[in-house]
């Protein structure tokens, strides 16, 4: 609790009980630049240092918006991690978390549900070296996707697939229907 006593003089009242609290999961509600990720680098530095029970740092489950927001914050505590190590060069604790900075689960939520699905692929029956694709496959696949609906579509000479088409594209063509 030294640690956390010397950092408290950066903590407000509020952000001082997030750090603190240790009996169940918390939720962090802030604005932008209100110390929010200050708040959670602290309250995990204090679990991994705490003299009674000490956690590793791959204990942990974080989730973060964007994948920027995830190096940020791992890019914090590695940097927070390297000035206690830097006044305690010996502790092997410190030493190893540095290390498992690397394998945490500090992420957005679609890489923990794939590492999930990675996980579990072979109960899932995928197949484990899937990717995730990026927005510009997923529209083009989307595209193509579309284009052979309507071409099937177009052969049926459903009336009221026509008219559906002559409603939404005022007449002129199904450019409207594809956007749909």
């Amino acid at each position: 609790r030294k640690y956390i006593a010397a950092q408290f003089s950066n903590l407000n009242n509020m952000q001082q009980e997030a750090v603190l609290t240790t009996d169940g999961p918390l939720l962090l509600l802030a604005g932008a630049g209100s110390g929010k990720t200050f708040v959670l680098v602290q309250r995990l530095l204090s679990r991994i240092l705490d003299k009674d029970n000490p956690c590793n740092i791959d204990d942990f489950l974080i989730i973060t918006y964007t994948r920027a927001a995830a190096a940020d914050l791992k890019n914090k505590i590695r940097s927070e991690l390297g000035k206690l190590i830097s006044a305690q060069p010996n502790n092997m604790h410190l030493q190893k978390q540095l290390q498992l900075i690397h394998t945490a689960k500090i992420g957005t939520t679609h890489s923990f549900c794939a590492s999930l699905l990675r996980q579990w692929a072979g109960k899932l029956g995928i197949d484990p070296g899937f990717r995730i694709m990026d927005e510009d496959e997923s529209n083009m696949l989307l595209s193509k996707l579309c284009s052979r609906l309507l071409d099937e579509k177009y052969e049926e000479n459903d009336s009221v697939f026509f008219t559906l088409v002559d409603t939404l594209g005022s007449g002129r063509d199904d450019s409207k229907l594809a956007q749909s």
